[in-house]
């Protein structure tokens, strides 16, 4: 089978990404998997030949940290993801049906939160959420002297339910959902909302019957894209988090850098690299699919 130049003009000219990511990326995962494994030894106190010992310690030991800092992980990027999603589909579809004159305005000021770095970000919101922060003084005000709803405080930042970490993550992701849903609700055709309309649907029937069904896939991606990137997060993790639970990345960075346990922090790092690439092959297979099914109609 003869290979065509056009194909070899393209690896060509692709190869320097491919060795790129080769380089930055494949040889770097490959190595800490075999860290994990005790087989090459990058740092100290790593087990010398074969082992499993950090993935039993990791899954198999008795009350596991790992196991409850993972699933207080996933449990916070999810809820984040939901906020970050629903918020940004939610103010794209504003934009888009009520075409206000600040338009312009209202997008700039939405998408701030992308050209701000992390780690400030991190920081503005600790300072609002923190014991004499505006937002937790306010908090206390409304649900513990006005309506009597709970006794004492409940801490908003570096407390064990991550609302400090869900606040900050949801502002930081929210425009990137509404960055694609805003495109995507634009390429709707407007003559579908135009003839709907005439035939007398109701907005909300425009939204469930025309513009929500041709979005949904928008709706996946931006989901997927916000809980990876919030999931392998660090610094919002690293400002508003408690002493316990604690995030995944914040406790791979004190096994290695504080208390030198190399073995662990490779093994909670393939733990984590495995968890998101199977989120993404799920993720394109679905899209895959949809594919399929549009082709074949």
């Amino acid at each position: 089978m003869k290979i065509s130049k056009e194909k070899l003009s393209d690896c060509f000219l692709l190869s320097p990404l491919f060795f790129f990511y080769a380089a930055m990326i494949g040889v770097p995962i490959m190595l800490i998997f075999l860290s994990s494994l005790g087989l090459i030894s990058l740092t100290a106190k790593i087990p010398k030949g074969f082992t499993l010992e950090g993935y039993r310690k990791f899954f198999l030991s008795s009350g596991s940290p790992y196991l409850v800092s993972l699933l207080f992980t996933f449990r916070v990027t999810l809820i984040s993801t939901i906020i970050a999603t629903a918020l940004g589909y939610l103010l794209a579809l504003f934009l888009k049906l009520r075409k206000p004159s600040l338009s312009k305005l209202c997008i700039s000021l939405i998408r701030i939160p992308l050209f701000c770095p992390f780690l400030i970000s991190s920081f503005m919101w600790w300072t609002l959420l923190y014991p004499k922060g505006y937002i937790s003084i306010i908090f206390e005000k409304i649900f513990i002297d006005f309506l009597h709803i709970i006794q004492t405080g409940i801490p908003l930042t570096n407390g064990p339910y991550g609302i400090g970490i869900i606040m900050c993550a949801s502002w930081m992701k929210f425009p990137i959902a509404f960055s694609i849903m805003y495109g995507l609700f634009h390429m709707v055709d407007p003559e579908l909302e135009a003839a709907a309309r005439n035939l007398g649907a109701r907005t909300w029937q425009v939204i469930r019957y025309i513009y929500f069904p041709l979005t949904i896939y928008g709706v996946l991606s931006s989901a997927v894209a916000i809980f990876l990137s919030v999931f392998i997060a660090f610094s919002i993790a690293f400002v508003h988090g408690g002493s316990w639970p604690r995030f995944l990345s914040i406790l791979i960075y004190r096994d290695t850098m504080e208390r030198g346990e190399w073995l662990m922090g490779y093994t909670a790092s393939i733990v984590y690299i495995t968890i998101s690439l199977i989120i993404s092959y799920i993720y394109l297979q679905i899209i895959n699919l949809q594919e399929k099914k549009r082709q074949s109609k």
